[in-house]
């Protein structure tokens, strides 16, 4: 596997093994390709809805945080919006 995958399978399957509890992912979108974004939020999402994991996430990229608000507009992930805060420092 390519570093991109790993980096995907060890983010995603970090929220999967935790539960009632919160993860600290720092720059996110670091090794892994923009086509994936969209993926990668739904697994988090899905799973920390799942299992009650909180996710403290950063990133300085303007795609992955664009990748999520469109993921988090889609008629089924909606109720997630009021969940996911977006700052700017």
């Amino acid at each position: 596997m390519g570093d991109g995958i790993r980096r995907f399978l060890d983010v995603v399957t970090s929220v999967f093994k935790k539960c009632n509890s919160f993860i600290c992912i720092d720059k996110i979108e670091n090794g892994l390709h923009y086509s994936i974004y969209k993926w990668l939020w739904k697994s988090l999402i899905t799973f920390s809805n799942q299992n009650n994991v909180h996710l403290f996430i950063t990133s300085h990229n303007i795609e992955t945080l664009a990748c999520l608000k469109s993921f988090l507009e889609e008629e089924q992930f909606a109720f997630m919006q009021e969940y996911a805060k977006v700052f700017s420092i």
